[in-house]
């Protein structure tokens, strides 16, 4: 299953310039309030000059930073430039804060992620939604697996991961993934760092790209070990994963 499979009402936006290979509008089907952006580009035809053609303000950050860097950031700020204006939010920009942290309009939850080929957003009002959190990643490559697996999972989610009926460098990078997700969507309310041992992932459907974690660590008086999350995820294009989790 693809992520475009998942969007109801989606739509190209057009835009006339060969960074952006595909842009896609809608809405989740399992939440109709949630909007979604989402689009592929093109590094190689990154110029600096579309940050003012498409009405985003260059940050300072960016003035030593490589066209790869500078391409990856147009192309997600483009993402919620387009998902707020579709929240009656025209003209706000998200920025970071020094956390690095995005900035988002105060009534609006969000989260932004990017590949190297790949950005997307989600929005929606906090009154529909408490905890939004997107992340994409290009598939881990096994001696990258073999390195970073300690830091990354304990012995119960091996033992998952290896029984998953994904390839096990694709269950890997959705391990990863769902991970980010997880603290992307809960870092606005616990407002403090946590590695990736602070949850454990506790099952994986692949009949419906679902998938379940559960906190290891109390993060706060309402996040407190033992909670549970649930989220979801598509197999992308190009060697892509992605997950999301809404609340």
């Amino acid at each position: 299953m693809t992520f475009t499979s998942l969007l109801t009402s989606a739509q190209a936006t057009a835009i006339n310039d060969p960074f952006f290979t595909d842009i896609q509008a809608g809405t989740l089907s399992e939440h109709p309030d949630l909007h979604v952006i989402k689009t592929y580009f093109d590094p190689s035809c990154y110029r600096d000059a579309l940050f003012d053609e498409c009405g985003i303000t260059y940050p300072s950050q960016l003035q030593n930073a490589v066209n790869k860097r500078r391409a990856e950031y147009l192309a997600a700020r483009y993402c919620t430039q387009q998902v707020l204006n579709r929240l009656g939010y025209s003209g706000f920009q998200v920025t970071n804060a020094q956390d690095r942290s995005p900035i988002w309009p105060d009534n609006i939850c969000g989260s932004i992620s990017h590949s190297a080929s790949c950005a997307i957003a989600l929005a929606a009002s906090c009154n529909q939604y408490r905890i939004i959190g997107v992340d994409i990643e290009q598939e881990i490559k096994s001696d990258t697996i073999k390195s970073v697996s300690p830091s990354i999972i304990n012995d119960n989610e091996m033992k998952l991961l290896t029984e998953c009926p994904l390839p096990f460098a694709q269950a890997f990078t959705l391990a990863f993934s769902i991970k980010e997700s997880l603290f992307k969507a809960l870092y606005p309310h616990v407002k403090r760092f946590f590695d990736f041992h602070a949850a454990e992932i506790t099952s994986i459907n692949c009949s419906d790209y679902a998938i379940s974690i559960k906190l290891l660590q109390t993060l706060s008086n309402e996040y407190r070990a033992g909670s549970q999350f649930h989220g979801n995820f598509a197999l992308m294009p190009q060697q892509q994963v992605l997950t999301y989790m809404v609340q």
